[in-house]
């Protein structure tokens, strides 16, 4: 016979964040940003012209 379940874990959900290089006020910089809004196109990813800048 199967047991009954007394107590339960809390889980906790947690964002995908992950370390990239943005464009930030015009500047390139590192910032974490969740795997949803890279997929989404909401984060400006440099350009090869601009990492030169």
């Amino acid at each position: 016979m199967g047991r009954k379940v007394v107590r339960t874990n809390l889980r906790r959900f947690l964002p995908n964040l992950q370390q990239v290089r943005a464009i930030v006020g015009g500047k390139v910089q590192r910032i974490l940003v969740c795997v949803s809004c890279i997929k989404r196109g909401r984060v400006t990813r440099p350009t090869p012209a601009a990492k030169a800048a």
